[in-house]
């Protein structure tokens, strides 16, 4: 609101970054009937709009967002997320970072892969990072002898993330619909190969130089992948390389430079 004001009294561009999923048609919940009018509104009156991902920008097209867009994705700190040499160690350790919203994040789909996997392998874990509530599931797996593997370490700040990061082998996200998660940035520049549904951004960003990518909702390739990508070998140092170039402070600076010369370079009265 206030930069639309700034635009109407001073007539300066009006650019807004958006992350949010509400525009894709499967996303729960969606924006109330107010929330899609002004959002329109807000998309007419603007002189560029800067989605995270290409698929953010269709979805955002779809719903009625007609003004200019120019895609900036999320950032990640290097200096923070960055890949250090793992320790010999015999058990395979998956991480799964969200804020396990049941109907987003689909954790249900995670857990029953991971139920069939350790019914083939012993020596797997998979270590849950959540400022979600982590109970309901908690209840859920009570009693079952796999849970004894499945560990928990709430919310952890972006030194706990990258912390844990470093310690796993693979990331594994079970999500319905996504944008462009900054877990997944972070796992890249961490070194860490990704497992993850098809959904949204995400596959702008994982290929098989980086991870697996598996159908939304199909829990026997999720748990193919898991197999899978244990077989795989990956260079830490190069997935942490393609992260400075695409996605460093540095870099994405220099989209939102671009941005603004897109703006100002034409007329936007």
């Amino acid at each position: 609101c206030v930069g639309l004001l700034l635009k109407l009294r001073w007539r300066i561009p009006l650019l807004f970054t958006e992350h949010w999923t509400c525009y894709h048609e499967t996303a729960q919940p969606q924006p109330t009937r107010f929330q899609q009018f002004f959002l329109r509104w807000i998309g007419k009156k603007a002189d560029l709009i800067m989605p995270v991902s290409l698929d953010l920008a269709a979805a955002m097209q779809r719903f009625g967002m007609n003004a200019p867009m120019k895609v900036v994705p999320n950032v990640v700190d290097p200096l923070v997320f960055k890949p250090l040499e793992k320790r010999p160690h015999s058990v395979y350790r998956f991480v799964h970072i969200s804020s396990l919203d049941p109907e987003q994040k689909n954790f249900h789909l995670l857990l029953r892969a991971f139920y069939q996997l350790k019914k083939q392998q012993a020596k797997v874990e998979l270590h849950v990072i959540s400022d979600g509530d982590y109970n309901v599931y908690a209840k859920l797996i009570k009693g079952f002898e796999f849970a004894n593997s499945i560990h928990y370490h709430g919310r952890q700040d972006s030194a706990g993330v990258a912390a844990m990061l470093q310690f796993a082998d693979a990331l594994v996200l079970s999500s319905r619909f996504e944008n462009l998660p900054c877990v997944l940035l972070e796992a890249l520049s961490t070194g860490t190969p990704m497992i993850s549904t098809q959904v949204g951004g995400v596959a702008e960003l994982i290929n098989d130089s980086n991870g697996i990518l598996v159908a939304s909702e199909d829990e026997q390739a999720l748990l193919a992948a898991m197999i899978e990508i244990q077989q795989r070998q990956y260079v830490a140092q190069e997935l942490h390389q393609v992260a400075l170039q695409k996605y460093s402070p540095t870099a994405i600076a220099g989209l939102f430079l671009e941005a603004y010369q897109l703006v100002f370079n034409k007329d936007v009265a």
